[in-house]
């Protein structure tokens, strides 16, 4: 029976296989950031809500309720706003990224939900290397699978 490293050192010094793996690498890689970064431009939905990024530029307490935080925003497209934030009271910091809504009819603005692009790139790439250290050659044959 040949051992677990002898077939290792056999599959990693064949050029077809290391080639083959660092292509899948390459096409992980290169698909996860364009479906993580790289968004398509926000397009007004059936709701005619369009969505934006924007910074959180500061965060107060509401006068009236301690559930809440009154939030003031700056779009991605230069508008400074406030909107008062229920879900997300205590998480806000100035500085945050955030996506908002912005409705096309009267250009109102309002708050949706924090950012997460940056934690879900990173997730997606412990995974890969999770999978590629624990698994070695069957790590690549799993990765291989979810492209």
């Amino acid at each position: 029976m040949e051992s677990f490293s002898a077939k290792l050192s056999r599959a990693s010094s064949s050029p077809v296989h290391f080639s083959l793996a660092v292509g899948m690498l390459l096409i992980l890689v290169f698909s996860t950031v364009i479906m993580v970064v790289v968004k398509p431009p926000a397009e007004v939905g059936s709701s005619g809500l369009d969505s934006l990024k924007a910074v959180v530029l500061s965060v107060d307490p509401c006068p009236e309720s301690e559930s809440c935080d009154l939030v003031s925003f700056e779009a991605s497209d230069g508008i400074v706003f406030s909107d008062e934030v229920y879900d997300d009271v205590g998480v806000l910091t100035p500085g945050s990224s955030v996506w908002v809504t912005r409705a096309v009819s009267d250009g109102v603005y309002s708050y949706s939900s924090v950012d997460r692009t940056l934690f879900i790139f990173l997730m997606a790439l412990f995974f890969v290397v999770a999978a590629v250290i624990m698994g070695r050659w069957q790590g690549w044959q799993l990765l291989k699978f979810l492209v």
